[in-house]
């Protein structure tokens, strides 16, 4: 009852303002406002056009124009608003929307710049309101250029004035909830800060705890320290103890082995006589058999030191490898000779001269005959008489049959080992001959500062071959008949 009586005041309200604006515009005279053609905004108009409107509006009339609403889906504008400030100062507002696009509206600019008009173009005399910069006193009716009187719909205004209270019942119960909102958050904050309160005394109160903590650590770190000083102590003393207890033990323990010592040494003593007994008659029979120079057989020092087995105190210049009878030696130069050894370290012969060059060439003596000798490329030739091959026994070295088989090998690939290549290359060198069937492992490999090769040892078909040079290996080169599975090691300049 008491809403009803409100609308039914607030409509006697809106009834005297309505008839106090009549009265106001028939007191006017009926003279026109000049006006220029009216600008169309319609539901299809794109932004680009609504901007070229802005600017032509500003430009030509100097009226200033702001977008309040837009919105626009499907090709359509679904929400449009507009506020004008003209060349007067005068303000005028307007806003439409529709889900299926709005109702074509219009605008009425006068000669002077004024705002005449701005609503539906289906409604071209409703008026709208034009709001001032500051008081009421200031708003104006516009009305369109025709001399009749402006309709105004009172029930629009009833509405208009509904909203407005309803917004400002928005805007206090708004106000309301931020103040509450404010209130629990400063509530949330005095929580917050007691909590922070409660944190730091809690933290102060731990801080205080470990510091008490640390000082008993401290203490029971001195007490254990202390207690094994003294269990150190007591470890020590009875070592003594065991110490003294078994002196006598050790000592007739260290006695007996001393005298076994002793007589190890002199078993090695007499071994020692024995065996430079027997060196000196091989010594003499190399002298006879090969009839070097009483000079060079008294310096022989080397040669002693070969059949020993150990180093002595002569001068090695040189030594390396090299190929003689098909197999692989090992030779070792001197002041004035050259010794050479095979696979095992076993002495063969001796060579009356330096192999320091290739080639070179000369004579021997084996079981006291005569042969001549011709080293070229680290390879070495004896040949008897005839001109035949012969080992370090004299014996023939390729027999007809053997000589025959020697024929019958067909090298069918070919692999060159040299001091420069690198430890990639040359794993993966014998990686192929791997490949081939046949058994070949690197067992040693030495390199030098530079990355030099100078030491290589490596298996071929259970063979196994030794390379040595300080100054880098020489070139060797492998050949395999793979059909037959044969394998044999040159050097890498022999034909």
């Amino acid at each position: 009852m008491n809403a009803f009586v409100g609308e039914c005041n607030c409509l006697k309200m809106f009834t005297i303002l309505i008839f106090f604006a009549f009265a106001k515009a028939n007191s006017q005279s009926d003279t026109s406002i000049a006006v220029n053609s009216p600008i169309t905004f319609t539901k299809n108009t794109t932004r680009t056009e609504l901007f070229d409107i802005i600017k032509s509006l500003a430009d030509e009339h100097q009226v200033k124009a702001q977008l309040t609403a837009y919105r626009r889906s499907s090709d359509r504008i679904n929400s449009l608003g507009f506020k004008f400030t003209d060349a007067t100062g005068k303000v005028s507002e307007f806003e439409t929307e529709a889900s299926t696009g709005i109702s074509d509206l219009c605008l009425n600019v006068s000669v002077e710049g004024s705002v005449t008009f701005f609503g539906l173009c289906s409604s071209p005399t409703v008026a709208e309101k034009i709001r001032g910069d500051t008081t009421p006193a200031d708003l104006i009716t516009v009305v369109s250029t025709n001399s009749s009187p402006a309709k105004v719909n009172v029930r629009e205004q009833q509405l208009e004035v509904l909203r407005e209270n309803a917004v400002a019942r928005d805007r206090a119960r708004n106000s309301l909830k931020l103040q509450n909102e404010l209130a629990r958050k400063e509530t949330n904050v005095a929580v917050l800060e007691e909590r922070q309160d409660e944190i730091v005394s809690a933290t102060d109160m731990l801080r205080q705890q470990q510091q008490i903590a640390r000082e008993e650590l401290k203490q029971l770190e001195k007490e254990t320290n202390a207690v094994k000083r003294e269990r150190k102590q007591l470890d020590y003393n009875n070592e003594r103890a065991l110490a003294k207890r078994d002196s006598l033990r050790d000592q007739q323990a260290r006695l007996q082995q001393q005298l076994e010592r002793e007589q190890k040494e002199l078993e090695a003593t007499i071994q020692a006589q024995n065996i430079a007994r027997e060196l000196i008659a091989k010594q003499q029979q190399v002298i006879e058999e090969q009839g070097l120079k009483a000079e060079t057989a008294e310096n022989l020092k080397a040669y002693r030191t070969a059949l020993l087995g150990k180093e002595g105190n002569e001068t090695l210049k040189k030594k390396g490898f090299l190929f003689f009878a098909a197999d692989q030696c090992s030779y070792q130069i001197y002041e004035g000779y050259t010794i050479i050894f095979d696979a095992l370290g076993r002495i063969l012969f001796t060579i009356n001269k330096e192999l320091s060059q290739s080639p070179m060439s000369g004579e021997l003596k084996i079981n006291g005959k005569r042969y001549t000798y011709l080293y070229q490329a680290n390879s070495l030739m004896v040949k008897n008489q005839v001109g035949q091959a012969v080992n370090q026994y004299g014996e023939l070295l390729y027999p007809s049959q053997e000589a025959e088989i020697q024929l019958q090998f067909n090298t069918t690939h070919e692999f060159t080992i040299e001091a420069g290549l690198s430890p990639r290359e040359l794993l993966a060198a014998f990686m192929d001959i791997g490949t081939l069937n046949f058994e070949a492992a690197i067992l040693r490999e030495t390199r030098n500062a530079k990355g030099v090769l100078v030491e290589l040892i490596f298996q071929l078909q259970g063979d196994e071959f030794v390379f040595q040079d300080p100054a880098g290996i020489s070139s060797i080169r492998i050949e395999l008949d793979q059909p037959q599975l044969l394998s044999r090691v040159v050097p890498a300049s022999a034909g």
